[in-house]
């Protein structure tokens, strides 16, 4: 699940932010969690008593501003993402040291009802959020068993392909020997993002982003290296859809 929080002191513009980017969020991911804040302050209790992952950030504000906020977050973690929200764009330039993701042009509460303003707004918040998932999906980990009681985490956009080896699930990983772990490829599945890795057969799970090319005609997916993937009939049509998908909106 991703957290997010919005913080901004003006309630109208509050409101306004949150109902689209809640439904950008919704629209691209279904388990996603949004707060909101109109005072820094209650931002970085809420945030130390449960971390957000990302994080609309108003620069101007009467408590402590943005910056101040940044300042805590970057010495608590250098995780959360922070997207600046501001009216003033000479203050881009001043944030740079708090690595923030990505800036959001404030539009005044009493222009958010003029279309142009509306519209301009509502693409920014889109192409954002568009980009801010995809570096997400880039990050994320995850941790294996290996004998000897050890582990190690690997970036899941590292991970090709898992198959399914009798009673295993091998990993095959980028720059690394397989990993084989005692699980069923349903169990991993619906742990996968599905925004980057697709079921074109029961016995195999794919990253999307290591497709090379699929061939409809002849039921089989050919994968970068070279490895043939088959196409069952009972995984094509999802398949199909989840790589459609994956163009559209992530593929690299």
């Amino acid at each position: 699940m991703i957290r997010a929080a919005i913080c901004d002191d003006e309630q109208a513009m509050l409101d306004y932010l949150y109902e689209h980017i809640s439904v950008e969020f919704k629209r691209q991911v279904t388990d996603v969690q949004i707060g909101k804040f109109t005072s820094g302050k209650n931002f970085l209790n809420a945030h130390e008593a449960e971390p957000f992952d990302v994080v609309f950030l108003d620069i101007r504000m009467p408590d402590i501003d943005g910056f101040d906020v940044a300042t805590e977050l970057r010495r608590l973690s250098e995780k959360i993402y922070i997207i600046f929200i501001t009216t003033e764009n000479t203050l881009v330039y001043d944030s740079f040291s708090f690595q923030p993701f990505d800036f959001i042009p404030k539009t005044p509460p009493s222009e958010i009802s003029s279309n142009g303003s509306t519209e301009f707004l509502v693409r920014r918040i889109s192409n954002v959020i568009t980009r801010l998932l995809a570096q997400i999906l880039t990050n994320a980990t995850v941790c294996l068993p290996l004998p000897y009681n050890q582990k190690i985490t690997v970036n899941t956009s590292d991970i090709q392909m898992i198959q399914s080896v009798r009673n295993y699930a091998e990993y095959v990983i980028t720059g690394r020997e397989p990993v084989r772990v005692r699980a069923k490829l349903d169990d991993i599945e619906s742990g996968l993002d599905k925004r980057l890795f697709a079921r074109p057969h029961k016995s195999f799970i794919i990253n999307m982003d290591f497709i090379k090319d699929i061939d409809s005609r002849n039921m089989m997916v050919k994968l970068k290296d070279g490895m043939i993937i088959p196409i069952s009939k009972t995984y094509k049509r999802d398949f199909e859809a989840a790589y459609i998908n994956f163009l559209s909106g992530f593929g690299r």
